[in-house]
């Protein structure tokens, strides 16, 4: 009965601390991003950029806060980032097809590649240590 106790401590610790670094790297991303744009870089490099900026923001928080307690693997991190990429495009782009609300398919979307960026990093790229 304790474990599970535990277990679910600790999972909604790293989700709290997920979701916190996750608006961090976000926000992070967000303002690298006009800032570009305001400087008359083109959209789709200024997104990949501000997107790179994200990541690393991101990777830095989850190393130190959402999973401290495991072995960070930098590849498996970067690999569960762009299949997140390529589901929240993929979800956006199917979505919309199907009914054209950018704002209901921009949150979806959002959603699903954040649900699976969680379990990936906690299952995949972060590892437990001994």
């Amino acid at each position: 009965m304790k474990v599970e106790t535990d277990n679910g401590l600790k999972l909604r610790r790293d989700l709290t601390a997920f979701l916190f670094v996750g608006a961090v790297a976000t926000s992070i991303d967000f303002l690298v991003y006009f800032i570009l744009v305001d400087f008359e870089v083109s959209k789709n490099l200024a997104k990949s950029i501000s997107f790179l900026f994200g990541v690393c923001v991101g990777y830095l928080g989850n190393v130190r806060h959402t999973f401290r307690h495991a072995i960070p693997h930098p590849f498996k991190y970067l690999l569960t980032y762009s299949i997140s990429l390529i589901l929240n495009v993929t979800v956006n782009g199917l979505g919309y097809l199907m009914l054209e609300n950018s704002l209901l398919w921009w949150i979806l979307a959002t959603t699903t590649s954040t649900a699976f960026n969680f379990f990936g990093l906690r299952h995949f790229a972060f590892t437990q240590k001994v």
